[in-house]
């Protein structure tokens, strides 16, 4: 017959759960909400001579942008009386966008691009007056600041977009972070052993 646990034991016990739960918890959050500002210097492109408000307008503006991005010197996705500046190049071959949600940004500058994130995020600045600025924000989740002028515009909307045929990729924390948890993980299950055996 196996021995009956001590009671100050399984209160251990459940101490040690609690608190590894609360770290892991502690730890865990920022892996997931990160903080991060735009600029001009990691713009993908911007877009002049007034923009609309319409998703599909919105969606073009974008995939004009990257196919010069891509390598093309014009685009069929070009609307006719705007200019279209690749700002940064990117290396790899970048996935059309397609048009997920779109929003007004706050007098904070912040864009909340959620947990999962992704792949453009499009900054209109003063709409049919303006300029559009366009992010590839691959791997960025959580809150996001975006300039709050461009060219003397302030931003009024922003545009959320995917990349086409499933082209984000995963959406992974980065490496440092995956291994203190897995640390975190391994210290935990040692302690709740060590207690367990204790009993």
């Amino acid at each position: 017959m196996a021995p009956i646990p001590k009671k100050e034991n399984i209160m251990n016990l459940k101490k040690v759960t609690a608190v590894s739960f609360a770290a892991v918890c502690i730890i865990a959050l920022p892996v997931g909400l990160q903080a991060t500002s735009l600029d001009l210097s990691n713009a993908l492109g911007r877009v002049m001579d007034g923009v609309s408000a319409n998703s599909t307008v919105d969606e073009a503006y974008v995939n004009s942008l990257v196919d010069r991005a891509n390598g093309l010197a014009s685009s069929t996705f070009d609307i006719s009386g705007h200019t279209y500046t690749l700002m940064n190049d990117p290396v790899a071959v970048m996935p059309y966008a397609i048009f997920v949600t779109g929003s007004a940004v706050g007098n904070d500058h912040v864009v909340d691009v959620g947990l999962t994130g992704y792949r453009y995020l499009a900054v209109k600045y003063d709409g049919s007056n303006g300029s559009l600025l366009v992010w590839d924000i691959l791997g960025l989740t959580g809150n996001v600041t975006v300039p709050g002028s461009d060219l003397g515009w302030t931003q009024n909307n922003y545009m959320l977009f995917n990349g086409a045929g499933g082209a984000d990729g995963p959406r992974v924390p980065e490496a440092g972070s995956s291994l203190a948890l897995l640390g975190l993980a391994l210290v935990c299950l040692g302690l709740i052993k060590r207690h367990v055996t204790a009993c």
